[in-house]
């Protein structure tokens, strides 16, 4: 069964949130960069990001930035 663009993407958006742990939220990117890398992966397999190469380079220079 597939499911229609806005039941996939608010299922993901919940999956993404219950993942996150609020206990390390405001640490340095760089600390997040797997946890980031699965999203993107899961999120670029179901459509929802059209150019994941360049939302990986903004990733990467944001995550390489000082804090």
């Amino acid at each position: 069964m597939l499911c229609d663009a806005r039941r996939c993407s608010a299922g993901f958006q919940r999956r993404y949130l219950a993942s996150i742990r609020f206990a390390e939220c405001g640490g340095p990117l760089a600390d997040h960069t797997e946890g980031f890398a699965r999203q993107l992966a899961e999120a670029t397999e179901r459509g929802l990001i059209p150019d994941p190469d360049a939302v990986r380079a903004i990733w990467d220079d944001a995550a390489a930035a000082p804090g």
